[in-house]
């Protein structure tokens, strides 16, 4: 098990550039939610915005499905020159966007999630910034147990928040794939780009 750890300047400033500028000619598709596929709770005492986003998948069990991912992989080799952590297998890479949401200010954050909660191996999360923006990152102390209801998750949630992130574009957080977490939605920024790794170490 590992702390959530906040990492500066994983991807070198002229690579920023390149991978920013990338953004714009990529094809992004639509999701419904940005929380993954947890259900719903009936009733919970936080509420939360479970805003649609948009995804370019770049792998899906462990299989390339992007002509793009060759672009967005060397991160990954930024990443262990930083770390030493070595990669051993890439479940899933998806670039992520979230737009502005007009009721974002009655919310303190997005449906908290984990990644791959069917994924039944011990694994890790690296969430890289790929442009200034705002819409912070929380790391809830909190890890998904297939035999809790959603609603119980929730429960006292903004009391577990033992990491929160403003993102900083080349900078990361690594943590816990199981590890309950959540994005936010844009205010001062029209958009907020990254990339979300999942992998086993």
């Amino acid at each position: 098990m590992i702390d959530p750890q906040y990492i500066k300047n994983i991807i070198p400033q002229a690579y920023q550039q390149e991978l920013e500028n990338s953004l714009y000619r990529l094809p992004f598709y639509y999701t419904e939610s940005i929380g993954y596929n947890q259900n719903s709770p009936k009733t919970s005492g936080i509420k939360y915005l479970d805003n649609i986003g948009l995804s370019h998948s770049l792998i899906d069990n462990n299989q390339i499905q992007s002509d793009y991912w060759s672009l967005f992989k060397p991160i990954l080799y930024f990443f262990n020159e930083k770390t030493k952590v070595n990669v051993l297998k890439v479940v899933r890479a998806r670039l992520r966007l979230t737009v502005q949401h007009p009721e974002k200010e009655k919310y303190l954050f997005n449906k908290p999630h984990t990644d791959l909660p069917d994924f039944k191996q011990p694994y890790k999360t690296l969430i890289v910034y790929l442009n200034q923006s705002d819409g912070d990152t929380f790391i809830f102390n909190k890890f998904y147990n297939e035999k809790e209801d959603y609603s119980e998750v929730l429960k006292d949630l903004d009391k577990k928040i033992i990491l929160r992130q403003k993102p900083i574009r080349g900078d990361g957080i690594y943590f816990e794939g199981h590890q309950y977490h959540s994005g936010n939605t844009p205010t001062q920024h029209k958009s907020r780009y990254l990339i979300n790794f999942d992998f086993t170490i």
